[in-house]
């Protein structure tokens, strides 16, 4: 009962703290920043397995997102990477991809301090809210190169094909990812044990929609109208799935702390 109480108290703070246009809000921004990240983590952890192989794990990663749309993606990073090393591109447009990835990562951080009733408004909270953002990056930066050494030893075990290894893989590798979240992109953020609880209801959530979601727009035929731009609508909807998804587990976080608190 008590784990049922959560969720209902969880869901109810998601849906009254406007969650829903927080993840919309999330979804208009993280486009500009992808390209950008992920050209930053395919150089950064590059370097330590080779670029090549990098980008073909976090390629073999977001094959869930479907073939289509994962080749537009590499085809922009390529253009992106080749623009970068001519010095094609100016200052002005190193500013702009660096502040649209800043500017995302705060939009999400805004949604957890609203959750978590922490919000705190000027300039000063920016430019912290904003260094946040960046460490969070570089944090992701060592959480990739630990998870891929993760799946260079699952290859040489023989255990990728393992369908059971391969979902535990995906549920752990994910909550790792989301404490991560909680822990470093706000600032006042619920204890460690909150954050592993919301962090693992967010890695069930995103499991269960992995195949869900891909149904969905397996059927929604109306995508067909819009040609490739349909493969950015379904971009468009992972971002918010995901989005809402981050959000639950925030919320659940903070129930799991207030109802610790009323209990001790």
């Amino acid at each position: 009962m008590k784990f049922f109480d959560l969720i209902i108290r969880s869901a109810k703070l998601w849906y009254f703290s406007d969650m829903k246009s927080y993840a919309a809000a999330f979804s208009y921004y993280a486009p500009l920043a992808i390209l950008p990240l992920l050209l930053f983590s395919i150089t950064f952890v590059g370097v330590i397995y080779g670029e090549s192989f990098t980008k073909q794990i976090i390629t073999n990663w977001g094959l869930i997102l479907g073939q289509d749309l994962i080749d537009i993606i590499r085809s922009a990073i390529e253009n992106l990477k080749t623009e970068a090393n001519t010095f094609a591109i100016p200052i002005v447009g190193v500013i702009f991809f660096a502040g649209a990835s800043i500017l995302t990562l705060n939009v999400l951080s805004n949604g957890f301090d609203k959750l978590w009733k922490a919000e705190k408004f000027g300039f000063i909270n920016w430019i912290k809210k904003s260094l946040r953002s960046i460490l969070f990056v570089l944090i992701f930066q060592l959480y990739l190169v630990v998870i891929i050494a993760f799946e260079i030893f699952m290859s040489f075990a023989n255990l990728k094909g393992d369908a059971l290894l391969s979902l535990l893989f995906l549920f752990t590798s994910t909550g790792i990812f989301f404490t991560l979240l909680f822990r470093f992109l706000a600032s006042n953020t619920p204890s460690l044990k909150a954050c592993l609880v919301g962090a693992l209801t967010s890695s069930v959530l995103f499991v269960i929609s992995k195949s869900t979601i891909n149904v969905y727009i397996a059927n929604l035929s109306g995508l067909n109208l819009y040609g490739a731009a349909g493969l950015i609508l379904i971009l468009l909807i992972w971002i918010y799935v995901l989005a809402s998804i981050i959000y639950f587990g925030a919320s659940v976080a903070y129930e799991y702390d207030r109802m610790n608190k009323i209990k001790n």
